[in-house]
Parts: C-alpha cells; sequence; structure tokens
C-alpha cells in the first residue's frame, strides 16, 4: 500500500477487554496504547479521587477546601479569587465540563452550557474561561454569581490549547517577589526575583515541596492544579486514591485471525 492509498473501516467492532480506566475530567483519555507490534497495554479501575488541600511552603498539610462530595466530582484548574475568599474549578458532572465556584462551604454552579468550558482564571468579582461551545476554543468572561449571561473576551483564529492558556504553569508569589511552577517531577519550586535598575532578576530555583499533585501538575491538557495564596499559602489538587496504582495488563496476540 502506497501513502496516497485511502484505507476504511470495515466489519463489526470487537471488544477486547472491558473495564479500562479514563480520565472524563481531561476529555476522556483511556489508560491504553497499542504499539506498532501490536501489544496491547492497559489499566484498569475507575478515575483517582482528589480534593483541594491547603500546604505551607515546607509541605506540611493545612486542611482540605471543599465537601467529601467534592471528591468525585473531577475538578481540575483551582485558581483562587483576588481576595482568597474563593476558589474557581472545572468540574465533570454526569459527562459535562463547566466551571463552579466554592468558598470553603458552598459549591455553586457558574456555567450551564453543554460545550466543554475548562480553565478558569478570576477577574476582579468575574470568571473567565475557555469553551468550545461556538465549535473552537474561546475566551468567555462571567460575573461569578453566575447571574448574569457569559460573554464573548476573544476569538482567535486558531483554537487555543492549554500551553496558550497557562504556559508551564507558573504562579506569582503574593508578594510579587518570587514566581513558582512545578517542574517535571511534580515538586513545587520557588525562583526569587527581585527589581534591580528598573529591571527583572530571577535567582536559582529551589524546590520546595512535592505533593501528590493530580496529573503530576505538569500535564498541559490539565492546566494548572495548585494555585498561591495571599498568606503564602499553597492550594494543591491533590490525588486521594490514586487510580494509577492500578497494575498494567500487557495483551500480545490479541487480533482477530
Amino acid at each position: 500500500m502506497t501513502p496516497t492509498e485511502r484505507q476504511t473501516l470495515s466489519g463489526e467492532p470487537l471488544t477486547i477487554v472491558e473495564g479500562v480506566a479514563f480520565d472524563d475530567s481531561n476529555f476522556n483519555v483511556g489508560a491504553v496504547s497499542v504499539a506498532a507490534s501490536g501489544a496491547l497495554a492497559y489499566r484498569s479501575g475507575g478515575n483517582s479521587r482528589r480534593e483541594l488541600r491547603w500546604f505551607d511552603r515546607t509541605g506540611k498539610a493545612l486542611g482540605a477546601l471543599g465537601t467529601s462530595e467534592d471528591r468525585d466530582s473531577g475538578l481540575t484548574s483551582p485558581r483562587l479569587s483576588p481576595d482568597g475568599r474563593r476558589v474557581a474549578v472545572a468540574c465533570v458532572l454526569e459527562g459535562n465540563s463547566d466551571i463552579w465556584a466554592m468558598d470553603g462551604v458552598r459549591t455553586s454552579r457558574v456555567t450551564f452550557d453543554a460545550a466543554v468550558d475548562n480553565f478558569p482564571l478570576w477577574a476582579r468579582d468575574h470568571i473567565a474561561f475557555r469553551s468550545n461551545r461556538s465549535g473552537a476554543q474561546r475566551l468567555y468572561i462571567k460575573p461569578s454569581a453566575g447571574a448574569e449571561a457569559e460573554r464573548l473576551l476573544l476569538e482567535v483564529g486558531t483554537p487555543l490549547t492549554a500551553s496558550d492558556w497557562s504556559a508551564a504553569f507558573p504562579v506569582w508569589g503574593p508578594d510579587g517577589r518570587a514566581v513558582y511552577y512545578v517542574n517535571p517531577g511534580g515538586m513545587i519550586m520557588e525562583v526569587p526575583v527581585a527589581a534591580t535598575g528598573g529591571a527583572l532578576e530571577a535567582g536559582a530555583p529551589a524546590g520546595l515541596f512535592q505533593p501528590r499533585i493530580y496529573g503530576g501538575g505538569t500535564e498541559s491538557g490539565q492546566g494548572p492544579q495548585y494555585d498561591v495564596a495571599r498568606d503564602g499559602r499553597f492550594l494543591v489538587n491533590t490525588v486521594v486514591d490514586d487510580a494509577a496504582a492500578a497494575p498494567i495488563v500487557v495483551i500480545q496476540n490479541w487480533r482477530p485471525r
């Protein structure tokens, strides 16, 4: 077969294995992969349960935000409000991703569209977010109380990606003297920043602590999984029950003859 020849599917679907794990908060990505040799690898089980937990800069746990029901809501991308009293998150319920606001006691829904709404970001008492409701990824904004309709904030010619929205997920410290980020190993790093002669100078990065941050904290498709409060505490989307602890199963010679 030449590269220009077109292939088509035929026949009936074949169930190879059931119970494959998938992440409904990350566009239903399945825990399965197939090698060129035909070997198939998968992990069984459900989603990892997670909750928003507070930590100090040494990694000491300071308590959780939200209720036990929030652990099962597929929450991602926590962003603290400017006053530090509320958190905007993307939550997946019944297969649909919407923006919600939490204050530690109540969790209220902000968006109600059937499209995928995610990657929230505060703008005073409004929440900006990404949505594909128009068929392409665009930015919208809506009051956090949810009483008014959202409006289009930015329309671009090409779809936005997670890296456009938050790059490597850096967060400015509350006093503007440090930048935080998550390294490839899941460690929360601190970079001191000082203004010298009108220019910013960055110091050497230093590791602070390594929480059980969802997705390792660096998966671009999931967005930022932590934020820094005005008092210096860290709010981290923390894995409670790790579905990834299930073993990986490899199946060979599974193709029908």
